[in-house]
C-alpha cells in the first residue's frame, strides 16, 4: 500500500483515533489491495462489494470483522481518497440475533 498507508497512518493520527483502530485499519487495508493486487485508487465500488461478498460467503469472518474492515474501507476512501460516492454505496451488515423464540 505504501503511500496510501502513509496517507493513511497520518490522517489517523490527526484524527487522533487509537492505536489499535490504526492497527487494525491498516490490517484490514492492506488484506483489501493484496486481496486485488492492484492500488486502491483504482478499485471501484463493484470491486469492493465483490470483496465484502467473498468475506461473508468464502471465508466466512465473524461479524465485528466484516464491520472493522467496512470501517476501514470507508475511512480511507472518505478521510484519505475524499470520495464520498464509494462510501456511499458500503453497507453494514445487520447483526443477527442468536435468541430463539419461546
Amino acid at each position: 500500500m505504501g503511500y496510501f498507508k502513509d496517507q493513511m497512518i497520518t490522517r489517523i493520527k490527526m484524527l487522533g483515533l487509537s492505536e489499535r483502530t490504526e492497527k487494525l485499519y491498516i490490517d484490514r487495508m492492506t488484506l483489501f489491495v493484496k486481496f486485488f493486487n492492484c492500488p486502491p485508487d483504482k478499485l471501484s465500488l463493484n470491486d469492493i462489494n465483490y470483496y465484502l461478498s467473498y468475506l461473508v460467503n468464502v471465508q466466512k469472518v465473524q461479524f465485528s470483522t466484516y464491520n472493522i474492515t467496512i470501517n476501514a474501507i470507508r475511512f480511507f476512501y472518505n478521510k484519505v481518497m475524499n470520495n464520498k460516492i464509494i462510501i456511499e454505496g458500503i453497507h453494514y451488515q445487520k447483526k443477527s440475533s442468536n435468541f430463539l423464540p419461546y
